[in-house]
């Protein structure tokens, strides 16, 4: 499965384990089994659950974790970094990258010999995952104006839109691409009601151009809770 972008329905995803309950059912309903990535040791706010901070999905099967996780799983290879992720950033942020097919956006401290031969886009944001939903190989939402600028330099559809009425306990909100995720070729979940969004429409849009419907998974608020990571 090419990162971010399963051709079928996802059996197994990395979730926050502080995901709600009745968030994780409503996965479980769309047949997705929920896998919680080992926390960071030395994060202390609620990032050190996000999957999108603690896990990058670099080829299909291959996930990169920090040096301190020691979980193993049977449904890939688990690589590790030469460190473990730090309290501050940009060492928290060391794995916050959006794999899509062939193409990278990543913040200009990532080590680019993670990603071989593909074709890397460094961006100012750290946290380029977290800002930017992988809709196809060619195509994302992100509220990120630089990512945003440096994706339609390469001829890429890209839709900007604001991290409004996104929630993340200790921030002033969330990020888009915290709440998303695919679990099959044309279905994006988000983790709250995406029709909160105050350019829902929009999503809603740009996601059916391509074939993509949206799903919202619980009847809150959108929340920030570092994505969901298809495995397989």
């Amino acid at each position: 499965m090419s990162p971010n972008l399963p051709e079928k329905t996802v059996n197994k995803a990395f979730v926050s384990q502080i995901m709600p309950a009745e968030v994780q059912k409503e996965l479980n309903v769309l047949g997705v089994e929920c896998v919680f990535p080992k926390p960071a040791v030395n994060i202390r706010n609620e990032l050190r659950f996000h999957p999108d901070i603690l896990m990058c999905n670099v080829d299909d099967g291959i996930w990169y974790a920090e040096k301190s996780n020691e979980q193993t799983f049977d449904f890939g290879e688990l690589k590790h970094l030469k460190n473990d992720l730090g309290e501050k950033y940009p060492e928290d942020c060391l794995l916050n990258h959006a794999v899509a097919g062939g193409t990278v956006i990543c913040g200009k401290h990532a080590d680019v010999s993670l990603f071989g031969a593909k074709s890397v886009i460094t961006v100012n944001q750290g946290y380029a995952k977290c800002s930017t939903v992988v809709v196809a190989e060619d195509a994302f939402i992100t509220s990120d104006s630089g990512i945003c600028k440096a994706l339609r330099a390469r001829h890429l559809d890209v839709l900007q839109v604001s991290d409004d009425m996104i929630g993340l306990n200790g921030y002033d909100h969330g990020f888009i691409g915290g709440c998303a995720g695919k679990v099959s070729k044309t279905l994006l979940v988000f983790t709250g009601r995406i029709e909160s969004h105050p350019e829902y429409a929009a999503i809603k849009n740009f996601c059916g151009n391509r074939g993509v419907d949206i799903y919202s998974l619980g009847n809150n608020f959108l929340y920030d809770l570092g994505g969901v990571l298809p495995i397989c």
